[in-house]
């Protein structure tokens, strides 16, 4: 399980990710990602940075995380509109 906090501009765009395990006022709900586990890693510039990455699979998990919510559209939610929000996502790895 990951959990992040999101912070949105007045415009609905996403400035900035933090994790966190504390209080958030706002909060989305449990975001459950079904994937294969993989022994290829990818995503990362060189192969110590895929070495790096793979000895700690959190880490993996959260730079997922992160990398899926800087690509998604702008929010078009007034409540999160400048805003911090909390971000639960639930992985479920199968061999």
């Amino acid at each position: 399980m990951v959990k992040l906090s999101v912070q949105i501009d007045k415009n609905g765009s996403i400035t900035s990710i933090k994790e966190t395990d504390g209080y958030i006022k706002i909060r989305v709900d449990v975001v459950v990602i079904t994937s294969y586990k993989t022994k290829e890693v990818t995503g990362y510039g060189t192969k110590i940075e895929v070495e790096s990455a793979r000895k700690n699979e959190e880490q993996l998990l959260i730079d997922e995380t992160k990398r899926v919510i800087y690509k998604l559209p702008k929010i078009d939610i007034p409540e999160f509109k400048g805003k911090t929000v909390g971000i639960t996502v639930r992985f479920i790895l199968q061999d």
